[in-house]
């Protein structure tokens, strides 16, 4: 898979997310902002292009005064000069996505023994279960939209996987089914961490990811996950650079 193909899938769910009345939406020259309405999820500034004045990164600063969205992400292949005129306006790199993508094919992966149950969400206790690992591991607590989950799950947008342990929900995978899969929200709750949950739930995710016609799937990884991607066949390609705006 292209690297920009993997970088379309994360703006196409972002472009998805924009329909919603839960999320407020404005652009400023390249920039497109979505802003969730009293949830953590989604907020953020993206541009499908890495070309932007100095003019143009000043009116997106002015816009973002106010705002609680104040993150912006670009490809890492943004020139110095670029890279100098977002520390100018106060837009600090805080974190870096990998982009990696893996061919998929019908064979079975050996999960070996691992106590977990793995469930695709359906009803809407399945997805409050899902979400309040998701908030917990991944978003410290903070709220995220339900309505927008149910409605994707309901539209087939959205394939949530959800991991039991002993009956407790413990981890998520979220498949959001573009033009090309791309899989997010990979969560595990800490007490359940280095157990092998992350592995299963990946293969889980392929196998259905590969029913639903698709033969390629693409992720953002933190460098955390970059070595277990790896592990299980991904292969990496650029990055993306989130920046926070400090104004």
């Amino acid at each position: 898979m292209e690297n920009s193909t993997i970088v379309k899938n994360l703006f196409d769910l972002y472009d998805y997310l924009a329909g919603y009345p839960q999320v407020n939406t404005s652009d400023v020259g390249p920039f497109n902002i979505i802003t969730s309405i009293g949830n953590e999820w989604p907020s953020m500034v993206y541009a499908p292009t890495i070309i932007f004045s100095e003019v143009e990164l000043q009116h997106l600063k002015i816009s973002l005064e106010g705002n609680s969205c104040k993150t912006l992400i670009v490809e890492d292949n943004i020139t110095a000069e670029q890279q100098l005129l977002l520390k100018e306006k106060r837009f600090m790199p805080v974190a870096k996505w990998h982009n990696m993508s893996k061919l998929l094919t019908n064979e079975e992966n050996t999960r070996g023994y691992v106590d977990l149950d793995i469930s695709v969400c359906k009803s809407a206790d399945q997805v409050d279960e899902w979400l309040a690992v998701a908030r917990n591991v991944l978003f410290k607590g903070s709220s995220l939209p339900r309505e927008i989950f149910m409605n994707a799950v309901g539209e087939g947008k959205f394939i949530l996987l959800l991991g039991k342990h002993a009956g407790m929900p413990v981890s998520t995978i979220m498949v959001f089914c573009g033009s090309e899969a791309g899989i997010y929200m990979v969560a595990t709750e800490p007490a359940h961490q280095k157990k092998g949950y992350g592995r299963v739930m990946m293969y889980e995710a392929e196998k259905l990811i590969y029913n639903a016609g698709y033969r390629e799937v693409c992720l953002h990884a933190t460098q955390a996950g970059v070595p277990l991607y790896r592990s299980i066949g991904y292969t990496p390609h650029n990055s993306l650079i989130l920046f926070y705006n400090f104004n």
